[in-house]
């Protein structure tokens, strides 16, 4: 181009020269986009495919590693359902089986037939015999003069004590019953004062028989005024309003009572009149005015000796 050249022309080859430019090199541009565009297509691709592969390896090889735990999981959950579908037990029954003594409500526990004849058998009463296991609201108190634990049971008619040297001693006529229908027998009376704990001395003929250990019985609870609570295992003297509590005891009434040995006919009779054939226990002075007087003659039998005189 020379000098003389005019601007439009300047313009035209300028704009000419730009669109060949332009030509050129966007297919240049264009085909570099198109080859990344691929290439990062298949990178992902494959990344993707990796990933697949690694998660399906990841599962099989948990599941043939630890099949035990999976099992061990699922079985507390069905354990859990079955013990919440099963009825519920009190805390006893559940932690000592048939071996408990106490049983709250609601509980759903039934014994064994087998377990309750065995129990059955161990059990016996002071007399020695068998008897059904049963709640025992008994308890014991505590003689501190003579050193002896004495049963407080309200269903013995008499109270006893055991007899001891039972080989050396002959049996008495009178004979005791025990609730079983067992016969005890008996080798007289005892004379004892006891010391319970309430302030005052217990004075009582108890009859000596041949039972496991000491009985209070109700003839001397009721001639005390004593009261029993066998809800907690007390005893309460009525006159100074003093409370001994108890030690508890696992065996039911023993129901000693006076064995007879007349016909029916005469049994109504003698029920009607029990004091009759109940041994006299309380040591009492007598209340009535009576006096014996005998009339002498002559010089008395004794006299008071005197100073002499001299």
């Amino acid at each position: 181009m020379s000098e003389n050249t005019s601007i439009d022309q300047l313009a035209d080859a300028a704009d000419r020269i730009f669109s060949q430019l332009d030509n050129q090199t966007t297919p240049v541009h264009s085909a570099e986009a198109t080859r990344d565009h691929s290439s990062l297509e298949k990178t992902v691709e494959d990344l993707q495919r990796q990933v697949k592969d690694l998660t399906l390896a990841i599962e099989s090889h948990g599941r043939s590693r630890f099949p035990s735990r999976r099992r061990f999981r699922s079985r507390p959950r069905s354990s859990s359902r079955n013990k919440d579908a099963t009825p519920t037990m009190c805390y006893y029954h559940r932690r000592f089986g048939s071996a408990a003594h106490y049983c709250t409500k609601p509980c759903s526990y039934t014994a064994v037939a087998g377990k309750q004849n065995r129990q059955r058998v161990k059990a016996t009463n002071l007399a020695g015999k068998a008897f059904s296991p049963k709640l025992s609201r008994l308890f014991y108190v505590t003689d501190t003069r003579n050193n002896l634990r004495f049963l407080v049971d309200t269903g013995a008619a008499i109270s006893v004590l055991p007899v001891r040297d039972k080989a050396r001693k002959q049996p008495f006529q009178l004979r005791l019953q025990a609730a079983n229908g067992s016969s005890i027998n008996t080798y007289g009376t005892k004379s004892l004062t006891l010391n319970i704990g309430m302030r005052r001395d217990f004075t009582w003929n108890f009859t000596v028989a041949d039972v496991q250990m000491p009985i209070l019985g109700a003839d001397f609870l009721a001639h005390y005024d004593l009261a029993v609570r066998m809800n907690n295992h007390s005893l309460t003297d009525n006159l100074t309003r003093l409370c001994v509590l108890g030690t508890y005891s696992k065996l039911t009434t023993t129901g000693i009572t006076v064995a007879t040995c007349h016909n029916k006919e005469y049994l109504d009779l003698l029920n009607q009149y029990q004091d009759l054939l109940r041994p006299a226990g309380s040591i009492d002075s007598t209340k009535h005015q009576t006096q014996h007087f005998i009339k002498t003659t002559g010089q008395p039998v004794f006299f008071p000796s005197s100073s002499s005189s001299t």
